[in-house]
């Protein structure tokens, strides 16, 4: 699949373009449409099954399947150059603080639509200008190489998931009341995340330096190496650059579950126990975190338990009211639970279980030309965690917030019905009424990509 992708933008350029359709991540090139941003994805899957009937009371249904590929998302990067983006703020009408120079900059804006989009011709005329050497290319003296240094790539950002999983499942009646199912189930995923280029606009080469290190520790000639075991090193299209680290995830679990039909009354009840485990595997020693970021980081292990039951009184034939209980424990996601995995492997702080909890209600009713169902449910979520990444314009440079400790409660109502007209008309109709609301004060980590230290830890949050 390859597809261009929107982008939310300021009202402000949605005014100025006067469009409410407005996406600045596109421009002409040589009169031909071009976008910055495209979803480049290519994941095939195959899946195996296997049906054995060992009785007539007795399968086992087992399932095998692969999943690889890319998954990629392309953007523009830039060293040592000016925002290229056309709805970068400081290029906007609002930035100006002179009444003349607004007035300009919004004629600007108006006047052409090529105003409000990417210049592509612009990025080939600066990236045919940089003339640059580069000294001791891949850390080796007197490696010296000269040419085309870009101001200006296309990038990707890459998610290439790998997964494998064995799911075994056994189904067996005893007597005419007891249905007893089971499981395994195995679960392998390896995610690689990284950088690639994809176009340099026209340059001879690009150069893996972290520009925001580079910046921030002037005087640490190592800080600005995306790799220090390959400093200085020259990247042609296709090449990775910049993080480039894969996360691991295992997962095993068993579980069973009981269906016991008897006269007015149908009793069910599960259990599965799982163990989870993750950890970061990195292909860079990342020049400000030489000593956490390349190789293997030690294991995250957590253990889960699941119980579920639930009882289904029969009022008539046509009339049910059913009562379903659950209490589980599921291991924190991998993408989560790393501070900054882009450049080292440190695990947020009180990293542990969430706990969730719930509880639902039922009537049922099944005519022949009716059916109708209405419940109302409870749910109670401890221990969550979040974690959010964004670049901080006065920092310069990418901020992780962590939160965890988040408690919540999900209480509502649910109706449905399907009402048969004739035999080849039937109205639907579906409603929900709920209020989800957030129970705890959590606490809050706050760090830097390119700082040791947290600048916020262990913040209450109101």
């Amino acid at each position: 699949q390859r597809r261009g992708r929107s982008t939310g933008a300021v009202q402000e350029m949605y005014d100025l373009a006067g469009d409410n359709f407005y996406n600045p991540n596109w421009g002409y090139q040589n009169g031909e449409i071009r976008s910055a941003r495209e979803y480049r994805i290519h994941q095939p899957v195959m899946m195996l099954r296997h049906d054995w009937k060992i009785s007539n009371k007795t399968k086992v249904m087992t399932n095998f399947g692969v999943q690889t590929g890319r998954y990629g998302s392309t953007r523009l990067d830039w060293f040592d150059a000016p925002d290229p983006r056309p709805d970068y703020y400081r290029r906007l009408p609002s930035y100006a603080t002179v009444p003349e120079t607004k007035n300009l900059i919004t004629d600007f804006f108006k006047a052409d639509e090529n105003n409000r989009q990417i210049n592509w011709q612009g990025l080939y005329d600066a990236n045919a200008t940089r003339n640059y050497t580069i000294e001791n290319v891949d850390g080796i003296a007197g490696n010296n190489l000269s040419g085309k240094r870009a101001a200006y790539i296309l990038e990707s950002e890459n998610f290439d998931n790998q997964k494998i999983n064995l799911n075994s499942v056994l189904n067996t009646q005893i007597g005419d009341k007891l249905t007893i199912s089971g499981g395994l189930q195995y679960l392998y995923e390896k995610v690689h995340y990284y950088r690639k280029v994809e176009d340099l606009l026209g340059a001879d080469f690009y150069v893996d330096f972290n520009r925001f290190a580079l910046r921030d520790f002037p005087d640490n000639k190592d800080a600005g190496q995306n790799d220090i075991n390959r400093p200085n090193r020259i990247l042609k299209e296709g090449d990775i650059f910049g993080h480039n680290y894969n996360i691991h995830n295992n997962r095993a679990s068993a579980w069973g579950q009981m269906i016991y039909v008897a006269g007015k009354f149908d009793v069910m009840a599960g259990l599965m126990v799982s163990h989870q485990s993750f950890f970061r595997e990195g292909f860079t020693r990342v020049g400000i975190f030489p000593d956490n970021s390349f190789g293997n980081s030690p294991k995250n292990n957590f253990f889960n338990a699941a119980f579920k039951g639930g009882i289904t009184y029969k009022i008539d034939g046509r009339n049910y009211l059913s009562l379903n209980g659950t209490y589980r424990t599921r291991a924190p996601f991998a993408s989560e639970s790393f501070v900054s995995p882009r450049v080292r492997d440190q695990v947020a702080p009180n990293l542990k279980n969430e706990q969730i909890s719930s509880a639902d209600i039922s009537y049922l009713a099944r005519y022949t030309k009716l059916k109708a169902r209405i419940s109302a449910f409870y749910t109670d979520f401890r221990n969550k965690i979040s974690n959010d990444v964004f670049y901080h314009e006065e920092f310069l440079t990418f901020v992780n917030y962590i939160m965890t400790g988040i408690d919540r409660k999900h209480t509502g109502i649910e109706a449905g019905l399907e009402y048969n007209l004739t035999s080849k008309i039937s109205l639907s109709a579906a409603g929900a009424l709920g209020e989800y609301f957030h129970t705890s004060r959590p606490s809050a980590t706050i760090s830097r990509d390119n700082s040791a230290e947290d600048f916020v830890s262990d913040r209450t949050i109101y």
